[in-house]
């Protein structure tokens, strides 16, 4: 069996040489055998170059420089200079914004002992991983390795900063602020700081797991302008919904999961509606990522809307919009009945709407 660096020597034989597609066969081994290896990186960035995908080549080049700079954290680890190598990782995480590697580094850091709490069990889940964080003190769940939601929390960063940074300048002074599909609260907890003690945030979980590990954020950070609702936000109230338990199969991330309308088995969910709440305090943001159920959510607060004249910020996802039977005409169509137009759009798929035409 050929070693790593006789493996990567033959890659470059090959891709000197015009062999493209030999040289490919021997990236995917080399993948299999060392994946995030900085050289592999490196090497794979070359060969996606070759190929023209000038993107991918970007991804592995910034992958490469990221695991490189761990690798120096983690010698000054060893070396117990800590300090440093938290500098190190934190650096590796703006090149490479959810690096496995240094996020778990951060993570191992952060990580304190979780107090045993048998309701967890109640849900059929493992026991609760906690971290306090620079930022922020975490219950999150430990069967989701791959959640990128909680690779991002467990390393004390924020998940979407981009989310926060977009509607900061609308979020007043004790104001109220809608999270709706507000997972383990790490946003919910930013806009509590931003809404400051006179203004208030109501958090809506769908999932009672995640609902639950909300609760328990909220809490263990002292919060008392939050209020967790767990409950579907959709156009009609006291409709029952089903929420299927994340499986892990279709995708890595609790937050990927949603109510799905055309379920048979699942969870029981039961509606509810922003209007119902008839919330009288100054609304100055809502946010709404519900897994292709944006606009549910958004009809059912027509007249919160009219009243309130919040920023408005929700997420429109191709990939869900085919069981919700939605498009994207309907959302336009929506943003012009209510007298709202699109401001911005942030990573691609979450749109800022604000109040005129």
């Amino acid at each position: 069996m050929m070693t790593l660096i006789e493996t990567l020597s033959a890659c470059l034989c090959a891709l000197e040489n015009g062999e493209v597609v030999k040289a490919a066969a021997i990236g995917k081994d080399l993948w299999a055998q060392s994946p995030y290896h900085p050289e592999v990186l490196h090497v794979l960035a070359v060969l996606a170059e070759r190929q023209g995908n000038l993107a991918q080549a970007m991804i592995w080049r910034r992958q490469a420089i990221a695991h490189s700079t761990v690798a120096q954290g983690n010698i000054l680890l060893a070396l117990e200079r800590s300090r440093e190598a938290r500098e190190l990782y934190d650096e590796a995480l703006k090149i490479d914004t959810y690096n496995m590697a240094a996020c778990n580094a951060l993570a191992a850091m952060f990580q304190v002992p979780a107090p045993f709490d048998p309701k967890v069990q109640a849900f059929g889940r493992p026991p609760l991983d906690l971290y306090k964080t620079p930022i922020g003190s975490y219950f999150v769940p430990s069967d989701a390795p791959n959640d990128i939601v909680i690779r991002r929390m467990r390393a004390g960063k924020v998940f979407e900063e981009e989310i926060i940074e977009a509607v900061r300048p609308y979020v007043r002074s004790d104001s109220v602020v809608l999270d709706v599909g507000a997972n383990f609260g790490q946003m919910s907890l930013l806009f509590s700081d931003l809404v400051g003690p006179g203004g208030h945030v109501y958090a809506f979980e769908a999932d009672d797991f995640i609902c639950y590990v909300l609760k328990l954020n909220i809490a263990i950070n002292r919060k008392t302008n939050i209020s967790a609702i767990d409950r579907a936000v959709y156009d009609t109230c006291d409709e029952i919904l089903k929420y299927p338990r994340q499986d892990f199969a279709r995708f890595e991330s609790y937050g990927s999961y949603g109510i799905d309308p055309n379920a048979s088995e699942g969870r029981a969910v039961k509606t509810i509606t922003i209007d119902s709440l008839g919330i009288e305090a100054p609304i100055s943001v809502i946010k709404v990522d519900i897994q292709g159920s944006d606009i549910f959510a958004l009809r059912g607060a027509v007249e919160t809307i009219r009243r309130h004249q919040p920023a408005i910020i929700f997420e429109y996802e191709e990939q869900f919009q085919a069981a919700f039977k939605t498009s994207a005409r309907d959302y336009d169509e929506f943003i012009r009945n209510i007298g709202y137009r699109a401001h911005k759009v942030v990573n691609g798929i979450n749109y800022l709407i604000l109040p005129g035409a």
